[in-house]
């Protein structure tokens, strides 16, 4: 009874903390996280644009066209489509495009693996090392 009781609470603590850090989501927005020195960006089942940057200040910046959920860890929301997910130095990006004709801009510098879902994908890159693992 006692171990119900904290697993109960725990999930309730985390679903209502989780709710209280992010605006109310829909299913057509991405959704972006840092933990250590990656950052993770999922896009969604539509079509996607997503742009990972580095700022004249580096740090990382993440923007999706559709919106974007901003979870626990090192980003924090700038809007409704932006996040800042902190100092760029070390920082590797692992990006989930989902399916649908996506649009991603990672000209970053960073090191960026990509997965690109079903559908009809773009990938603008500049320097850096970028893997891109494409279904066909």
């Amino acid at each position: 009874m006692r171990k119900t009781f904290f697993a109960v609470a725990a999930t309730v603590a985390l679903l209502f903390g989780f709710a209280g850090t992010a605006t109310a989501w829909s299913p057509d927005q991405a959704a972006v996280n840092r933990y250590g020195t990656t950052v993770y960006v999922s896009g969604t089942a539509g079509a996607d644009t997503i742009s990972v940057h580095v700022t004249e200040e580096d740090r990382v910046r993440v923007e999706a066209s559709e919106g974007l959920l901003v979870g626990y860890g090192g980003c924090q929301r700038l809007s409704a489509i932006a996040a800042d997910c902190g100092p760029a130095e070390g920082v590797t990006t692992r990006i989930g495009l989902g399916d649908g004709d996506d649009t991603l801009d990672v000209e970053n510098g960073l090191k960026d693996t990509v997965d690109a879902g079903a559908g009809v994908d773009s990938v603008k890159r500049d320097q850096g090392d970028t893997v891109v693992n494409a279904e066909t």
